[in-house]
């Protein structure tokens, strides 16, 4: 049964009905609590009856958020129902009883096959519940978990019923709110699948009053359905909104997830508001074109642009029942300019009506000639004159629409809020003397407003804080802002350069490959520049700068990528200090003692682990100066005593000056600024600073010198408490802090009562006095109070607030917390704090068109994937690889199509003009082939092959096992017939399985050899094969032995995939070659053996940010006389550093080089053509992985192999440790090759002690081996 019956539940149900105590129950009704709602349960019941009114209570079925839901039996009308039943908790709640009320009135009014019905809303002994049809099946969403992905016609049927509840509803003026896969349940009447649609319990009438229950401006609903004006405010949502939670849950059902499952809380969220859903086609190929479109129009971003009724819903479901095309304005105009050869300037959303409806309607074109023949496609075709007419009219109605658009979206006269009684109203006439209490207005906008993450927002007039405000004097503002900084770490026209980058290129001069090298080698007597001249990521240890004034910055045309390598940093700590206990401080990545550090355009990136006592630090100043620009630092992770960003230390009597200007910091528990430093000067210019938990700023000041903090042009955001200020020593009465802010914004995040704004220290004889506050055009939002201490002042409390400070002007309070969600910030894109329509949207008067707070756009771009490339790594759909070798069905169908059959390679020889080759040329020839032909092949020993090509067909070619000692089936190129094609077989739009063949390309120094065994433009599979390429004297036009075409998909799924399982490669030249964007292989439990480079990756000279090329390598041993892997550059490619690079994922796999070389050439792991790894193209995540002494350097560009050995530590320095995760020992060289053929034997490694820590391939279950290794 999917529900539990223990006693846990029953004794919570006892507890509900008032004979257990909650004290003994509520730990372990916690711990099996679930939200899942169906009636799925074995026959038995609880040992003791229990009865609420005239119920018996049978069965418990699920625990949810109001309540607890049984199965009961209703002694009068003789009937099983299931009882929902209002916690006491909630019970003891006015505004729950009247939500737990409203939900029964609602389902009262609703009658529907569709919708479980309601039988009474009652009350015994102080206990609420409500009674419903007991409905014998599933939730949609256990449906979906057990089944998979729906066929479209199934998944049809279901929204085609759920939209009629909806429909019944909608009528009934109700408007559910919560429409998601669980709380749709499944059943069988008399055979037929019922949708039935149940839980209103967030449901409201679209002209109720009682929608008072549910506070305005918040967001109510599940995340993973929700339409992004319920994520704005939950008030705003009508019909439309259902409709597009209905539109993810369609989506669910076809792709198996909703359309933005993944990331955090404000991740999704984000992406409902701004992101256009991966077309559901990528995911479930069997959806059509036309149900694309109705998906699409469902998830439009705009209430305007979706559906506005289910009943316009339900004729399009009904078209695309009966095979036709979507009905309405936007898709019959659409349909006929598609036909024209017209364009359509309409939405993304609009419906497209499908390809084989605009055929049978139409019919066969007809050229103007009159004369039969198809016209030019080229051609523009004349419209006929009713067609005309049906375009105008379209056109006509699509302009009516957009006028009335136009005028809804007119800005609005500002409305008045009541306020409490010594609170003014706030209108747009005065500034108000109360907070802020309503949502500002909308912006009036010049054109469109566009919500893409990628794009630059739209130019926006933004209302202003305080309209009778005095002006400004801007210029002369930032003049004096600028004054006090004026000489700070100043770069000099003739200071010293030094390049940095990963794998340095011989033709570039002289390299250092970190920092800490670089910093070494600067002079101590001015300011030196460390240029940056790689994207990375550049993992780095902890890297201290004594008396040094450095520059790092980014090179010309590359955005770096700088990760701290905290394992490695402790790591190297650890054995510095021989494994005693670390009981120092803890350390920071970049520290600078007396001298001067500045960071221009790079990123910054790292991860605490969980394991780590002590909160680590970016940056550390001691008696030193920093200045930070157009840099981002993203600080994952949520230790216990938080992260810092900056640690600022002063025992001098010139404390130093800290200046972050146009910076982006983000972190779930970041700490941006630790000051103990009195005395010092930090200023925050254009920054956007996002933390949480921890006080964003804490602040160690004394009486005698002030520490200074400027705020201009900034949002800084946290979770609890923006500034903590605390004094230096015990005998500091009046810490001095003097606070300028700027058109800045401060908000508090969390969406749970608290924080505080300022914490003043307090105590005995303590006062604030020495505390300084002026602002000009501040918006301090969501805070509990504004100021603690000897004196508190209420979140609220501006006229306090002011009176406090000795000031009239200057700052506003907004009562409501922005933004809206709270989580791990480190990943939420900058666009998700755009702050356009929000309570916090006003004007900055430094630039009335900017926004007050930071200027996302002036904002360096953010890294995507930062945690993808970092300490995480991709997670892609794996590879479907063989792994049965039962020979395949041979499909039998009447369809005059050949499926295939058995083939007696011996018998076919007969004829000397036929091979398996010839074969299938003259079969394509004679016979239409079906999408898969099967070929059961028998035979032993070697066969002769001649080239072929198939397309849009995929073949596979199957021969029984070989027996103890048999020699197996093997297809032999014979080097007579070439056909002028690059691969002896090749597939182009299909697929390839092999299942116990060989194939061999004989020794022909001097024959037209072709380029590739196999080159193949869709799907490879290969199982227990054995591919076999030249090994001497290999012919100049021999390339490799795979060529594997990239799709030029960037969806997952959609990429041309190679998935090789317990086969073994063996090649005079490369391995496997891929080529283009689009492409995937996996190489598991298998041997490769290439006299050239194993893998040669080639992503194409153009493609923008995403490569989609993955090689995922498992428990296999790869052996090279050059390199593992050889990355091709992407000169014309744009977009640098790409969102998506090359990955390569390797889990307990050897890399050797059994090669005997006398010429002395090097083999390495990594080669690559000019600037491919200094642009970031490829990212290595390896696991358990073991590699030969033999392969003597990490990487190397290919010009210029290294001649002197730079070992693991080098590999393991350029991926860091999240890229080489627990590598094993080197393995001893093995025994090399002397002569051809290589005997592979000498491949293998010592056995190891259980199967889970064998590294490389098993050499025995591949038949090279006959008996196991020794230990």
């Amino acid at each position: 049964s999917f529900f539990s019956e223990s006693a846990v539940y029953y004794d919570a149900l006892l507890w509900i009905v008032g004979t257990k105590s909650f004290r003994n129950v509520a730990p372990a009704v916690a711990q099996h609590r679930g939200n899942v709602m169906s009636s799925e349960s074995s026959t038995k019941g609880p040992q003791r009856s229990v009865q609420i009114g005239k119920y018996k209570v049978l069965l418990h079925l699920a625990t949810g958020g109001m309540g607890a839901v049984y199965k009961a039996y209703d002694t009068e009308a003789k009937r099983d129902v299931a009882l929902k039943v209002l916690t006491p908790e909630m019970a003891s709640k006015p505004i729950m009883i009247e939500r737990f009320r409203r939900e029964a009135r609602h389902a009262g009014k609703l009658c529907h096959e569709n919708i479980v019905e309601l039988y009474e809303f009652g009350e015994s002994d102080g206990r609420f519940y409500i009674a419903m049809e007991f409905v014998e099946g599933l939730d949609l969403h256990e449906y979906i978990a057990r089944k998979g992905l729906l066929e479209p016609e199934e998944a049809l049927k279901i929204i085609t019923q759920a939209a009629k509840a909806l429909d019944h509803a909608h009528r009934q003026g109700i408007v559910h709110r919560d429409v998601k896969p669980s709380n749709f349940l499944v059943t069988r009447l008399k055979g037929r699948l019922v949708v039935k649609m149940t839980d209103l319990g967030l449901s409201r009438e679209t002209n109720a009053e009682e929608f008072r229950v549910t506070r305005a401006g918040t967001t109510v609903g599940t995340v993973d359905y929700i339409s992004p004006e319920q994520a704005r405010d939950s008030g705003t949502a009508d019909i439309r909104s259902d409709l597009y939670s209905l539109g993810c849950t369609w989506y669910h059902l076809l792709a198996g997830k909703a359309p933005f499952s993944d990331g955090g809380l404000a991740e999704r969220l984000h992406k409902h508001l701004n992101i256009e859903p991966p077309d559901v086609r990528l995911l479930n190929p069997r959806a059509s074109k036309a149900t694309a479109a109705v998906l699409r129009r469902l998830l439009a971003k705009r209430p305007v642009d979706r559906y506005q009724t289910p009943a316009d819903l339900l004729k399009d479901l009904a078209a695309l029942k009966k095979g036709g095309a979507p009905t309405g304005y936007r898709a019959v105009v659409l349909g006929l300019m598609d036909e024209d050869g017209q364009n359509s300037s309409f939405a993304q959303t609009a419906v497209i009506p499908s390809a084989k409806t605009r055929a049978d309607r139409s019919g066969p074109r007809r050229s103007s000639t009159g004369k039969g023949k198809p016209s030019d496609p080229g051609r523009r075709r004349a419209v006929p004159r009713t067609r005309k007419w049906y375009i105008l009219g379209g056109v006509a109605a699509a302009l009516l629409v957009a006028v009335v658009v136009a005028l809804a979206l007119q800005p609005r006269r500002p409305r008045a809020s009541s306020t409490n009684s010594d609170q003014a109203s706030h209108g747009s006439s005065s500034f108000p003397d109360s907070p802020i209490d309503a949502p500002p207005l909308k912006p009036d906008t010049i054109g469109p407003q566009d919500t893409t993450p990628d794009k630059p927002p739209v130019k926006t007039h933004w209302r202003p804080l305080d309209p009778n405000a005095a002006p400004v004097d801007a210029a002369a503002l930032r003049k004096q802002i600028a004054a006090a900084w004026t000489g700070l770490l100043d770069r000099s026209a003739d200071a010293p350069v030094l390049h940095i980058a990963r794998a340095p290129n011989a033709a570039s001069g002289p390299v250092y490959t970190s920092l800490a090298a670089a910093a070494a080698a600067a002079p101590a007597d001015r300011l030196s520049v460390l240029e940056i001249d790689d994207d990375g990521p550049f993992f780095e240890i902890s890297t201290t700068f004594t008396d040094r004034q450095l520059l790092i910055c980014a090179g010309k045309g590359f955005r770096p990528l700088l990760v701290w390598d905290v394992p490695r940093t402790l790591e190297e700590r650890r054995s510095r200090d021989h494994g005693k206990a670390d009981n120092g401080p803890p350390p920071a990545f970049l520290t600078v003692e007396r001298g001067g550090l500045c960071l221009e355009n790079v990123d910054v990136a790292f991860k605490q682990p969980e394991a780590v006592v002590g909160g680590l630090a970016l940056l550390d100043a001691h008696d030193a100066d920093l200045s930070v620009e157009g840099c981002t630092f993203s600080l994952a992770g949520k230790p216990r005593e938080g992260t810092t960003l900056t640690r600022f230390h002063a025992t001098r009597p010139a404390p130093g000056r800290c200046r972050f200007t146009r910076c982006l910091v983000r972190g779930p528990a970041v700490t941006a600024f630790d000051l103990d430093a009195p005395g010092a000067a930090v200023l925050m210019d254009g920054c956007l600073m996002v933390g949480g938990e921890p006080a964003l700023i804490k602040v160690r000041a004394n009486d005698a010198r002030p520490t200074s903090l400027t705020v201009a042009g900034s949002t800084l955001i946290c979770g609890r408490t923006l500034m903590d200020v605390r004094q230096a020593a015990p005998s500091d009465h009046r810490p001095a802090v003097h606070w300028l802010g700027w058109d800045s914004l401060l908000s508090r995040s969390a969406d749970q009562p608290g924080g505080v704004m300022m914490a003043a220290p307090g105590g005995d004889g303590v006062n604030d006095t020495g505390i300084q506050w002026q602002a000009t055009n501040c918006l301090y939002a969501g805070w509990q109070d504004l100021l603690t201490g000897p004196k508190t002042i209420g979140g609220t409390d501006r006229n306090g607030w002011w009176a406090h400070w000795k000031r009239a002007d200057g700052d506003g309070v907004v009562g409501d917390s922005w933004p809206a969600f709270n989580g791990d910030s480190s990943a939420v894109p900058v666009s998700a704090y755009r702050t356009a329509d929000t309570p916090v949207g006003f004007a900055a008067t430094a630039a009335p068109d900017k926004p007050l707070g930071c200027d996302l756009g002036a904002l360096p771009p953010a890294r995507e994937n930062l945690a993808a490339l970092t300490f995480e790594g991709f997670v892609r759909p794996p590879l479907d690889p063989l792994a049965d070798a039962a020979a395949p069905e041979v499909p039998l169908a009447d369809d005059n199509l050949y499926h295939g059959g058995a083939l007696d390679l011996g018998m076919l020889e007969l004829n000397p003009q036929q091979d398996l080759g010839a074969y299938l040329r003259d079969l394509q020839q004679k016979k239409l082939l079906a999408p898969r032909v099967v070929l059961l092949l028998s035979g032993a020993g070697e066969h002769r092959i001649t080239p072929f090509h198939l397309k849009g067909c995929s073949l596979v070619l199957y021969a029984d096992a070989p027996r103890e000692n048999a020699a197996p089936l093997t297809l032999t190129w014979d080097g007579e017939k070439s056909l002028g094609q690059e691969g002896l077989i090749e597939i182009e739009n299909g697929g390839l399985d092999l299942i116990n063949i060989g194939l061999k390309l004989a020794d022909f120094p001097r024959a037209a050899m072709p380029a590739y065994m196999l080159k193949v433009r869709g799907d490879l599979r290969l199982y227990h094969c054995r591919l076999d390429g030249p090994q001497q004297n290999v012919p100049e036009m021999y390339r490799g032995l795979i060529a594997l075409q990239g799709s030029g998909d960037l969806a997952p799924n959609g990429a041309s995939g190679c998935a090789i399982n317990e086969s073994v490669l063996v090649s005079g030249r490369d391995g496997v070659q891929m080529q283009g964007v689009g492409a995937r292989l996996l190489l598991r439990q298998s041997v490769l053996v290439a006299a050239g480079d194993a893998l040669h990756l080639d992503p194409g000279l153009k493609w923008a940010g995403r490569a989609n090329m993955q090689c995922v390598m498992e428990q296999s041993t790869v052996a090279v006389r050059r390199a593992v892997v050889h990355l091709d550059d992407a000169a014309e490619a744009t977009d640098f550093p790409p969102a998506e690079p090359l990955l390569v994922r390797s889990r307990a796999c050897a890399y050797l080089n059994p090669f005997a070389e006398k010429s002395g050439q090097p083999a390495g792991m990594l080669v690559f053509e000019k600037s491919a790894l200094a642009h970031g193209l490829l990212v290595w995540q390896g696991e358990s992985d073991a590699f030969s002494k033999r392969l003597t350097f990490a990487a190397a560009p290919a010009s210029a192999l290294p001649d002197k050995d730079a070992g693991r530590a080098a590999w393991t320095r350029l991926w860091g440790s999240s890229g080489d995760r627990r590598p094993e020992d080197d393995v001893k060289p093995a025994k090399p090759f002397d002569v051809t053929p290589w005997a592979l034997d000498r491949l293998a490694l010592p056995k190891a002690s259980s199967p889970d820590k064998r590294i490389g391939a098993d050499l025995t279950v591949l038949r090279i081996n006959k008996k196991p290794a020794k230990p």
